[in-house]
Protein backbone atom coordinates (compact mmCIF):
# COMPACT_ATOMS: atom_id res chain seq x y z
CA UNK A 1 0.00 0.00 0.00
CA UNK A 2 3.04 2.32 -0.23
CA UNK A 3 2.22 5.01 -2.78
CA UNK A 4 4.43 6.42 -5.49
CA UNK A 5 4.44 10.00 -6.77
CA UNK A 6 0.72 10.02 -7.61
CA UNK A 7 -0.45 8.81 -4.14
CA UNK A 8 -2.44 6.03 -5.84
CA UNK A 9 -2.31 2.60 -4.20
CA UNK A 10 -3.88 -0.78 -5.00
CA UNK A 11 -6.97 0.28 -3.08
CA UNK A 12 -9.97 0.29 -5.42
CA UNK A 13 -8.28 -1.55 -8.28
CA UNK A 14 -10.71 -3.56 -10.44
CA UNK A 15 -10.87 -5.77 -13.52
CA UNK A 16 -11.55 -2.81 -15.82
CA UNK A 17 -8.22 -1.26 -14.84
CA UNK A 18 -6.41 -4.56 -15.52
CA UNK A 19 -8.03 -4.84 -18.98
CA UNK A 20 -7.11 -1.24 -19.83
CA UNK A 21 -3.46 -1.86 -18.89
CA UNK A 22 -3.48 -5.09 -20.92
CA UNK A 23 -4.67 -3.23 -24.01
CA UNK A 24 -2.05 -0.49 -23.58
CA UNK A 25 0.72 -3.10 -23.30
CA UNK A 26 -0.55 -5.04 -26.34
CA UNK A 27 -0.76 -1.82 -28.37
CA UNK A 28 2.71 -0.71 -27.25
CA UNK A 29 1.43 2.55 -25.78
CA UNK A 30 2.04 1.89 -22.07
CA UNK A 31 4.49 4.32 -20.44
CA UNK A 32 5.94 4.15 -16.94
CA UNK A 33 5.66 7.28 -14.82
CA UNK A 34 8.47 8.71 -12.63
CA UNK A 35 9.07 7.03 -9.27
CA UNK A 36 9.36 8.67 -5.87
CA UNK A 37 12.97 8.71 -4.64
CA UNK A 38 14.08 8.60 -1.03
CA UNK A 39 17.56 8.34 0.48
CA UNK A 40 18.36 5.38 2.75
CA UNK A 41 21.37 5.87 5.11
CA UNK A 42 24.14 3.28 4.82
CA UNK A 43 24.90 1.59 8.16
CA UNK A 44 27.95 3.10 9.84
CA UNK A 45 28.52 5.61 7.02
CA UNK A 46 27.56 9.19 6.22
CA UNK A 47 26.63 8.15 2.67
CA UNK A 48 23.08 7.33 1.58
CA UNK A 49 21.65 4.87 -0.93
CA UNK A 50 18.93 6.11 -3.33
CA UNK A 51 15.74 4.05 -3.36
CA UNK A 52 13.05 4.54 -6.00
CA UNK A 53 9.47 3.79 -4.95
CA UNK A 54 7.24 3.19 -7.97
CA UNK A 55 3.46 3.26 -7.96
CA UNK A 56 2.12 -0.10 -6.70
CA UNK A 57 -0.01 -0.37 -9.83
CA UNK A 58 3.07 -0.01 -12.02
CA UNK A 59 4.74 -2.69 -9.93
CA UNK A 60 2.10 -5.09 -11.28
CA UNK A 61 3.38 -4.41 -14.80
CA UNK A 62 7.00 -4.75 -13.67
CA UNK A 63 6.18 -8.07 -12.03
CA UNK A 64 4.51 -9.31 -15.21
CA UNK A 65 7.63 -8.42 -17.25
CA UNK A 66 9.80 -10.11 -14.62
CA UNK A 67 7.85 -13.38 -14.78
CA UNK A 68 8.16 -13.54 -18.56
CA UNK A 69 11.87 -12.64 -18.75
CA UNK A 70 12.89 -14.76 -15.76
CA UNK A 71 11.63 -18.01 -17.30
CA UNK A 72 13.79 -17.42 -20.36
CA UNK A 73 16.97 -16.12 -18.74
CA UNK A 74 17.03 -18.69 -15.94
CA UNK A 75 17.90 -21.27 -18.60
CA UNK A 76 20.89 -19.15 -19.67
CA UNK A 77 22.36 -18.02 -16.34
CA UNK A 78 25.38 -19.94 -15.03
CA UNK A 79 25.83 -21.90 -11.80
CA UNK A 80 28.24 -19.23 -10.54
CA UNK A 81 25.46 -16.59 -10.36
CA UNK A 82 23.42 -16.58 -7.14
CA UNK A 83 21.96 -13.09 -6.63
CA UNK A 84 18.20 -12.49 -6.92
CA UNK A 85 17.44 -15.83 -8.55
CA UNK A 86 14.77 -18.42 -7.67
CA UNK A 87 15.94 -20.95 -5.05
CA UNK A 88 19.29 -19.16 -4.79
CA UNK A 89 20.73 -16.62 -2.42
CA UNK A 90 23.65 -15.78 -0.15
CA UNK A 91 23.64 -19.26 1.41
CA UNK A 92 23.95 -21.03 -1.95
CA UNK A 93 26.71 -18.56 -2.92
CA UNK A 94 28.67 -19.36 0.25
CA UNK A 95 28.17 -23.12 -0.23
CA UNK A 96 29.46 -22.74 -3.81
CA UNK A 97 32.49 -20.88 -2.44
CA UNK A 98 33.11 -23.50 0.24
CA UNK A 99 33.03 -26.30 -2.34
CA UNK A 100 35.17 -24.66 -5.03
CA UNK A 101 37.68 -22.44 -3.20
CA UNK A 102 39.32 -25.05 -0.95
CA UNK A 103 42.66 -25.04 -2.79
CA UNK A 104 42.79 -21.40 -3.91
CA UNK A 105 46.15 -19.65 -3.46
CA UNK A 106 44.96 -16.11 -4.22
CA UNK A 107 41.56 -14.41 -4.07
CA UNK A 108 40.68 -11.58 -6.44
CA UNK A 109 38.26 -9.21 -4.73
CA UNK A 110 36.52 -6.68 -6.95
CA UNK A 111 33.88 -4.08 -6.16
CA UNK A 112 31.96 -2.09 -8.76
CA UNK A 113 31.61 1.65 -8.37
CA UNK A 114 27.81 2.10 -8.21
CA UNK A 115 27.03 -0.75 -10.62
CA UNK A 116 23.24 -0.31 -10.56
CA UNK A 117 23.54 3.45 -11.14
CA UNK A 118 26.03 3.27 -14.03
CA UNK A 119 24.66 0.50 -16.26
CA UNK A 120 24.49 1.96 -19.76
CA UNK A 121 20.97 1.79 -21.23
CA UNK A 122 22.25 1.40 -24.79
CA UNK A 123 24.52 -1.51 -23.81
CA UNK A 124 21.76 -3.18 -21.77
CA UNK A 125 19.21 -2.86 -24.59
CA UNK A 126 21.76 -4.29 -27.03
CA UNK A 127 22.15 -7.35 -24.79
CA UNK A 128 18.37 -7.73 -24.46
CA UNK A 129 17.94 -7.58 -28.25
CA UNK A 130 20.09 -10.70 -28.56
CA UNK A 131 17.22 -12.72 -27.05
CA UNK A 132 14.13 -10.52 -27.40
CA UNK A 133 12.75 -9.75 -30.86
CA UNK A 134 9.44 -8.17 -29.73
CA UNK A 135 9.78 -4.40 -30.18
CA UNK A 136 6.87 -3.71 -27.81
CA UNK A 137 8.57 -5.61 -25.00
CA UNK A 138 11.84 -3.79 -25.61
CA UNK A 139 10.02 -0.45 -25.64
CA UNK A 140 8.31 -1.33 -22.36
CA UNK A 141 11.62 -2.17 -20.66
CA UNK A 142 13.21 0.98 -22.06
CA UNK A 143 10.30 3.03 -20.67
CA UNK A 144 10.90 1.61 -17.19
CA UNK A 145 14.57 2.61 -17.39
CA UNK A 146 13.94 6.15 -18.64
CA UNK A 147 10.97 7.04 -16.44
CA UNK A 148 13.12 9.07 -14.07
CA UNK A 149 12.23 10.02 -10.51
CA UNK A 150 10.88 12.82 -8.34
CA UNK A 151 12.96 13.98 -5.36
CA UNK A 152 12.16 16.98 -3.17
CA UNK A 153 9.41 17.94 -5.60
CA UNK A 154 11.75 18.10 -8.61
CA UNK A 155 11.52 15.79 -11.63
CA UNK A 156 14.78 14.18 -12.75
CA UNK A 157 14.54 12.65 -16.22
CA UNK A 158 16.90 9.82 -17.10
CA UNK A 159 17.16 11.14 -20.65
CA UNK A 160 19.90 12.79 -22.74
CA UNK A 161 21.77 15.01 -22.23
CA UNK A 162 21.47 14.41 -18.47
CA UNK A 163 22.16 10.73 -18.87
CA UNK A 164 21.06 7.36 -20.16
CA UNK A 165 22.30 5.04 -17.46
CA UNK A 166 21.26 3.22 -14.32
CA UNK A 167 18.67 0.65 -13.29
CA UNK A 168 16.62 2.20 -10.45
CA UNK A 169 17.23 0.57 -7.08
CA UNK A 170 13.90 -0.44 -5.64
CA UNK A 171 12.47 -1.48 -8.98
CA UNK A 172 11.22 -5.07 -9.25
CA UNK A 173 12.97 -5.39 -12.63
CA UNK A 174 16.30 -3.92 -11.56
CA UNK A 175 17.92 -7.08 -10.06
CA UNK A 176 17.05 -9.20 -13.10
CA UNK A 177 18.32 -6.55 -15.54
CA UNK A 178 21.55 -6.35 -13.54
CA UNK A 179 21.93 -10.14 -13.75
CA UNK A 180 21.31 -10.07 -17.50
CA UNK A 181 23.92 -7.33 -17.89
CA UNK A 182 26.54 -9.04 -15.71
CA UNK A 183 25.86 -12.42 -17.33
CA UNK A 184 28.37 -11.24 -19.95
CA UNK A 185 30.97 -11.05 -17.17
CA UNK A 186 30.09 -14.59 -16.07
CA UNK A 187 30.65 -15.87 -19.60
CA UNK A 188 33.95 -14.00 -19.89
CA UNK A 189 35.28 -15.45 -16.62
CA UNK A 190 34.23 -18.94 -17.79
CA UNK A 191 36.32 -18.31 -20.90
CA UNK A 192 39.29 -17.30 -18.73
CA UNK A 193 38.86 -20.46 -16.64
CA UNK A 194 39.24 -22.59 -19.77
CA UNK A 195 42.13 -20.47 -21.05
CA UNK A 196 44.21 -20.71 -17.87
CA UNK A 197 43.36 -24.26 -16.81
CA UNK A 198 46.49 -26.42 -16.78
CA UNK A 199 47.30 -29.96 -15.70
CA UNK A 200 45.07 -32.92 -14.92
CA UNK A 201 46.40 -33.50 -11.41
CA UNK A 202 48.73 -31.86 -8.94
CA UNK A 203 52.34 -33.01 -9.33
CA UNK A 204 54.12 -34.45 -6.33
CA UNK A 205 56.66 -32.35 -4.44
CA UNK A 206 60.18 -33.76 -5.12
CA UNK A 207 61.30 -32.90 -1.57
CA UNK A 208 58.33 -34.80 -0.15
CA UNK A 209 58.96 -37.81 -2.37
CA UNK A 210 62.63 -37.86 -1.35
CA UNK A 211 61.80 -38.08 2.36
CA UNK A 212 58.90 -40.45 1.68
CA UNK A 213 61.19 -42.87 -0.18
CA UNK A 214 63.60 -42.74 2.73
CA UNK A 215 60.77 -43.64 5.12
CA UNK A 216 59.81 -46.61 2.92
CA UNK A 217 63.43 -47.75 2.80
CA UNK A 218 63.77 -47.56 6.59
CA UNK A 219 60.60 -49.63 7.01
CA UNK A 220 61.90 -52.21 4.54
CA UNK A 221 65.17 -52.49 6.49
CA UNK A 222 63.22 -52.47 9.79
CA UNK A 223 65.12 -49.40 10.95
CA UNK A 224 61.82 -48.03 12.29
CA UNK A 225 62.13 -50.41 15.26
CA UNK A 226 65.91 -50.37 15.66
CA UNK A 227 66.28 -46.58 15.45
CA UNK A 228 62.85 -45.43 16.60
CA UNK A 229 63.84 -41.91 17.69
CA UNK A 230 65.50 -41.12 14.35
CA UNK A 231 62.56 -42.66 12.51
CA UNK A 232 60.10 -40.50 14.49
CA UNK A 233 62.10 -37.41 13.53
CA UNK A 234 61.99 -38.53 9.90
CA UNK A 235 58.19 -38.89 10.03
CA UNK A 236 57.91 -35.47 11.63
CA UNK A 237 59.98 -33.98 8.81
CA UNK A 238 57.75 -35.73 6.25
CA UNK A 239 54.63 -34.22 7.81
CA UNK A 240 56.12 -30.72 7.63
CA UNK A 241 56.69 -30.84 3.84
CA UNK A 242 53.84 -30.13 1.38
CA UNK A 243 53.04 -33.31 -0.52
CA UNK A 244 52.21 -31.51 -3.81
CA UNK A 245 53.92 -28.81 -5.80
CA UNK A 246 52.37 -25.35 -5.74
CA UNK A 247 53.31 -23.99 -9.15
CA UNK A 248 51.72 -23.32 -12.52
CA UNK A 249 51.89 -26.95 -13.62
CA UNK A 250 48.38 -27.21 -12.15
CA UNK A 251 46.08 -24.17 -12.41
CA UNK A 252 42.39 -23.83 -11.62
CA UNK A 253 40.19 -20.70 -11.62
CA UNK A 254 36.91 -20.51 -9.67
CA UNK A 255 34.34 -17.76 -9.57
CA UNK A 256 31.18 -16.86 -7.66
CA UNK A 257 28.93 -13.82 -8.08
CA UNK A 258 26.03 -12.44 -6.07
CA UNK A 259 24.42 -9.54 -7.97
CA UNK A 260 27.25 -6.99 -8.34
CA UNK A 261 29.55 -8.64 -5.76
CA UNK A 262 31.97 -11.32 -6.92
CA UNK A 263 35.28 -12.96 -6.09
CA UNK A 264 37.64 -15.12 -8.13
CA UNK A 265 39.76 -17.88 -6.61
CA UNK A 266 43.09 -18.61 -8.31
CA UNK A 267 44.90 -21.88 -7.70
CA UNK A 268 48.13 -20.78 -9.33
CA UNK A 269 50.81 -18.10 -9.12
CA UNK A 270 50.44 -14.43 -8.22
CA UNK A 271 51.39 -13.56 -11.80
CA UNK A 272 48.34 -15.43 -13.11
CA UNK A 273 46.12 -13.68 -10.56
CA UNK A 274 47.44 -10.30 -11.73
CA UNK A 275 46.83 -11.18 -15.38
CA UNK A 276 43.25 -12.26 -14.66
CA UNK A 277 42.49 -9.11 -12.66
CA UNK A 278 43.88 -6.94 -15.47
CA UNK A 279 41.84 -8.75 -18.13
CA UNK A 280 38.63 -8.65 -16.09
CA UNK A 281 39.13 -4.92 -15.39
CA UNK A 282 39.63 -4.23 -19.10
CA UNK A 283 36.53 -6.25 -20.01
CA UNK A 284 34.43 -4.42 -17.43
CA UNK A 285 35.67 -1.03 -18.64
CA UNK A 286 35.50 -1.64 -22.38
CA UNK A 287 32.58 -4.03 -22.81
CA UNK A 288 30.30 -3.29 -19.85
CA UNK A 289 31.26 0.39 -19.46
CA UNK A 290 31.59 -0.06 -15.69
CA UNK A 291 34.48 0.63 -13.32
CA UNK A 292 35.94 -1.01 -10.23
CA UNK A 293 36.46 0.83 -6.97
CA UNK A 294 40.30 0.86 -6.67
CA UNK A 295 40.13 1.00 -2.86
CA UNK A 296 38.11 -2.23 -2.67
CA UNK A 297 39.67 -4.14 -5.56
CA UNK A 298 42.83 -6.21 -5.29
CA UNK A 299 44.47 -9.59 -4.77
CA UNK A 300 44.63 -11.26 -1.37
CA UNK A 301 47.01 -14.08 -0.53
CA UNK A 302 44.54 -16.52 0.90
CA UNK A 303 46.93 -18.22 3.33
CA UNK A 304 47.88 -14.93 5.00
CA UNK A 305 44.68 -12.89 5.20
CA UNK A 306 40.95 -13.61 5.25
CA UNK A 307 38.54 -12.17 2.69
CA UNK A 308 35.10 -10.67 3.24
CA UNK A 309 32.16 -11.71 1.09
CA UNK A 310 28.42 -11.13 1.65
CA UNK A 311 28.89 -10.30 5.32
CA UNK A 312 31.05 -13.36 6.05
CA UNK A 313 34.76 -13.67 6.82
CA UNK A 314 36.27 -16.47 4.76
CA UNK A 315 39.56 -17.92 5.95
CA UNK A 316 41.82 -20.35 4.14
CA UNK A 317 41.97 -23.96 5.33
CA UNK A 318 45.59 -23.51 6.38
CA UNK A 319 47.26 -20.27 7.45
CA UNK A 320 50.90 -19.67 6.61
CA UNK A 321 53.32 -20.33 9.47
CA UNK A 322 50.90 -22.48 11.45
CA UNK A 323 51.41 -26.24 11.59
CA UNK A 324 48.50 -28.36 10.49
CA UNK A 325 46.80 -30.34 13.26
CA UNK A 326 47.40 -34.08 13.30
CA UNK A 327 44.97 -36.97 13.54
CA UNK A 328 45.33 -40.68 14.21
CA UNK A 329 43.52 -43.15 11.95
CA UNK A 330 43.29 -46.91 12.24
CA UNK A 331 44.43 -48.90 9.17
CA UNK A 332 44.16 -52.62 9.73
CA UNK A 333 46.10 -53.38 12.88
CA UNK A 334 48.11 -50.13 12.79
CA UNK A 335 47.50 -46.57 14.00
CA UNK A 336 48.77 -43.95 11.55
CA UNK A 337 49.44 -40.33 12.48
CA UNK A 338 48.79 -37.96 9.59
CA UNK A 339 48.01 -34.32 8.83
CA UNK A 340 44.35 -33.49 9.24
CA UNK A 341 42.33 -32.23 6.28
CA UNK A 342 41.01 -28.74 7.06
CA UNK A 343 38.22 -27.04 5.14
CA UNK A 344 37.51 -23.38 4.52
CA UNK A 345 36.43 -21.58 7.68
CA UNK A 346 33.40 -19.31 7.24
CA UNK A 347 32.61 -16.98 10.12
CA UNK A 348 30.33 -14.08 10.89
CA UNK A 349 31.73 -10.60 10.30
CA UNK A 350 31.06 -9.76 13.95
CA UNK A 351 32.24 -6.16 13.70
CA UNK A 352 29.85 -5.45 10.84
CA UNK A 353 26.87 -7.04 12.64
CA UNK A 354 27.54 -5.09 15.84
CA UNK A 355 27.83 -1.81 13.93
CA UNK A 356 24.54 -2.54 12.17
CA UNK A 357 22.83 -3.22 15.51
CA UNK A 358 24.37 -0.04 16.92
CA UNK A 359 23.22 2.09 13.97
CA UNK A 360 19.68 0.69 14.41
CA UNK A 361 19.89 1.52 18.13
CA UNK A 362 19.55 -1.96 19.54
CA UNK A 363 22.87 -1.66 21.37
CA UNK A 364 25.39 1.01 22.29
CA UNK A 365 28.81 1.16 23.91
CA UNK A 366 28.69 1.61 27.66
CA UNK A 367 31.14 1.28 30.55
CA UNK A 368 31.87 -2.28 31.55
CA UNK A 369 30.74 -3.35 35.04
CA UNK A 370 34.01 -5.19 35.66
CA UNK A 371 36.47 -2.70 34.17
CA UNK A 372 35.40 0.94 34.27
CA UNK A 373 38.14 1.90 31.79
CA UNK A 374 36.70 -0.41 29.15
CA UNK A 375 33.68 0.06 26.90
CA UNK A 376 31.43 -2.83 25.89
CA UNK A 377 28.28 -3.26 23.82
CA UNK A 378 25.10 -3.42 25.88
CA UNK A 379 21.39 -3.24 25.10
CA UNK A 380 19.79 0.19 25.05
CA UNK A 381 16.39 1.90 25.03
CA UNK A 382 14.57 1.84 21.67
CA UNK A 383 12.06 4.68 21.75
CA UNK A 384 10.04 3.77 18.66
CA UNK A 385 8.69 0.70 20.47
CA UNK A 386 7.34 2.62 23.45
CA UNK A 387 3.69 2.37 22.37
CA UNK A 388 3.78 -1.40 21.75
CA UNK A 389 2.62 -4.02 24.23
CA UNK A 390 5.26 -6.14 25.96
CA UNK A 391 4.50 -9.30 23.90
CA UNK A 392 4.82 -7.30 20.66
CA UNK A 393 8.15 -5.83 21.78
CA UNK A 394 9.46 -9.29 22.65
CA UNK A 395 8.27 -10.67 19.29
CA UNK A 396 9.99 -7.80 17.48
CA UNK A 397 13.33 -8.42 19.23
CA UNK A 398 13.01 -12.17 18.66
CA UNK A 399 12.47 -11.59 14.94
CA UNK A 400 15.71 -9.58 14.75
CA UNK A 401 17.63 -12.26 16.64
CA UNK A 402 16.18 -15.03 14.45
CA UNK A 403 17.09 -13.07 11.33
CA UNK A 404 20.74 -12.79 12.39
CA UNK A 405 21.04 -16.43 13.45
CA UNK A 406 19.27 -17.70 10.31
CA UNK A 407 21.54 -15.68 8.01
CA UNK A 408 24.69 -16.85 9.83
CA UNK A 409 23.33 -20.37 10.49
CA UNK A 410 26.49 -22.09 9.25
CA UNK A 411 29.03 -19.53 10.52
CA UNK A 412 31.55 -21.03 12.93
CA UNK A 413 31.32 -18.11 15.41
CA UNK A 414 27.59 -17.37 15.33
CA UNK A 415 27.35 -17.84 19.12
CA UNK A 416 29.83 -15.00 19.74
CA UNK A 417 27.07 -12.43 19.34
CA UNK A 418 24.91 -13.95 22.09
Amino acid sequence: MTSGVDDITLDGINIDYIKRIQNEIKNGTYEFSPARRIQIPKPGKKETRPLNIASPREKLVQKAILQVLERHYETKFLESSHGFRPKRGTHTAMKHLEAKFQSAHYIIEADFTKAFDTIQHSALMKILKEDISCTKTLKLISSSLKAGYVEFGNLHNNLPPKGEMGTPQGSILSPLLCNIYLHKLDLYVEKLKTEYQAGTRRLRNPDYEKVQNKVKYWKKKKYDNERSEEFSALLKELRSIPSCRRDDSYVRINYVRYADDFIIGVEGSYKIAQEILTKVSQFVNEELKLTFNPDKTGITKYSEKHVRFLGFNVRAPHLKGISKPLETINVGDRNILRRKKIRIRISMDLEKVLKRLQSNRFIRKRTSHKNHDQLMYRGTFKGNLINLDHPDIINYYNSVVRGIFNYYSFASNRTDIA
